[in-house]
């Protein structure tokens, strides 16, 4: 079931961003295991340009493998997303898809119950993560993005990023945003 949904998500993705017959260049954030990774892989068979971020570059050999250029980016650290600005000055970005995340406290994940055990600090860094994180990539970005004729921004979130859900709701959401 893991792997239909995966391949369903990669097919909404893909298909609701088709660019004609020109393939563009595409940065996914947190790209080095899970959806993320599968993504990369997706783009790169496609004949994209990608561009794939991960926390500890070092460490994923995955990722390295698919040929994909690789940026070190951690999307809570201010200095990570300067860095990442810098290194991709005046260059195009068609597509940024924004999946890093976070899922959430493990005492909210599994349990949803230990409400009571939970800490500021879990909280903080669900939404640093989730919420965050997502906005301060693209706004460090959109100058590269202004440079596509059709930029695409892809916002992927957990269920924790949702704090009105119940447990069991929607294990993920997909959103867009046109860019003036």
């Amino acid at each position: 079931m893991k792997y239909i949904l995966k391949n369903a998500l990669i097919l909404l993705i893909t298909s609701s961003i088709a660019m004609g017959g020109e393939k563009g260049t595409v940065l996914i954030t947190g790209a080095n295991r899970g959806l993320g990774l599968e993504l990369v892989k997706h783009f790169v068979a496609d004949d994209y340009t990608v561009i794939g971020t991960a926390r500890k570059p070092e460490k994923a050999t995955d990722l390295k493998a698919t040929g994909a250029t690789i940026i070190k980016l951690d999307v809570t650290s201010e200095k990570d997303i300067a860095a990442m600005r810098q290194t991709l000055k005046g260059r195009r970005i068609d597509i940024l898809i924004n999946n890093a995340g976070y899922f959430g406290p493990k005492l909210m994940t599994e349990k949803p119950d230990n409400i009571e055990k939970l800490t500021r600090e879990e909280m903080t860094r669900c939404i640093s993560v989730n919420t965050l994180g997502p906005l301060f990539v693209t706004q460090a970005l959109l100058p590269n993005l202004r440079h596509s004729q059709n930029p695409k921004v892809i916002n992927m979130s957990t269920r924790s990023a949702i704090l009105n859900a119940r447990p069991g709701g929607q294990p993920m959401g997909i959103g867009s945003v046109k860019l003036l």
